[in-house]
């Protein structure tokens, strides 16, 4: 045979050869010779993907025994951060509440070819000229704006007012840094607030730092706590523990700048102020005597 004139007579026969190399993979067993001097590259898979699967499943097994007969963080909770997104809602978008179509179309070509809402100007749409007036309503939701709501506060209206008046106007980071250094006890709910309201606007593609609080308000809470208030003589009265809410919106400079424009046009729009009215010489409106 072939094999004995290459090898001699000492060389075994090729099939006791295969049957005696402890070949283990599925390519020596179809008599396939070069099976174990190549990869297999699907087989490697495999094996990397069941032990990455075995090391997950012991990742959880292991946190399942350390979490054991405890309760789940605040950030963990799946079911709790559901329901705060489901209670949070989607931001609201202004042409889904006031607006059409086509205002959003004119609202966009006003912000492109005058740098904001003018109503005594004109744009041009699709070759065709349009001038849209808008009420006020109109106007607050098409402008970018957050509105930003606080839990429920322990305290009174009154209180709470000396703080808000002095943040009307004013931008949030700077608001937000006088809520904190403020000695006031109602500066850290105020200032979590408006932290809020960042988080919102950046949720919103709103630049934050540009952001300042345009209204801001304080509301009494209709639940009371009634607690005994004992005095002398075996008398005694109810005291009621008053809460509160604040609310607040926040824009951005294009509400600044709309403003000034209006206030502007209504400076130039008011009749020249005369001092005496306008009347004929001869209809005895003239006197010799001084007229102060």
């Amino acid at each position: 045979m072939l094999w004995k004139k290459m090898f001699g007579k000492s060389v075994a026969p090729a099939s006791r050869l295969v049957a005696l190399r402890p070949f283990h993979s599925t390519a020596a067993r179809s008599n396939d010779w070069f099976g174990s001097m190549t990869e297999n590259k699907e087989s490697i898979k495999q094996d990397l993907d069941k032990a990455t699967a075995n090391k997950r499943s012991k990742e959880v097994e292991q946190n399942a025994d350390e979490t054991k007969g405890k309760l789940p963080s605040f950030k963990n909770d799946t079911k709790l951060q559901e329901y705060i997104a489901e209670q949070k809602g989607e931001a609201e978008v202004g042409i889904a509440k006031y607006g059409t179509a086509l205002k959003q179309r004119l609202w966009d070509a006003y912000q492109s070819q005058h740098k904001g809402y003018d109503k005594t100007k004109k744009v041009s749409v699709d070759g065709r000229e349009y001038q849209m007036v808008l009420s006020p309503n109109e106007i607050k939701a098409f402008e970018p704006s957050v509105y930003c709501k606080s839990y429920r506060i322990d305290g009174t209206w009154k209180k709470a007012q000396l703080l808000l008046r002095m943040l009307r106007k004013m931008n949030v980071r700077e608001a937000i840094t006088q809520c904190q250094f403020s000695a006031k006890r109602m500066g850290r709910p105020v200032a979590e607030l408006l932290q809020r309201g960042v988080s919102a606007a950046k949720d919103m593609n709103i630049d934050p730092e540009t952001l300042y609080i345009d209204e801001i308000w304080v509301g009494s809470d209709p639940r009371k706590f009634r607690f005994v208030d004992p005095k002398g003589r075996g008398r005694a009265g109810m005291k009621h523990a008053e809460y509160i809410h604040i609310r607040a919106i926040l824009r951005t400079p294009v509400t600044q700048q709309r403003e000034a424009r209006d206030k502007e046009y209504k400076r130039l729009a008011k009749k020249p102020v005369f001092q005496h009215e306008t009347r004929k010489v001869g209809d005895g409106y003239l006197k010799s005597d001084y007229r102060w």
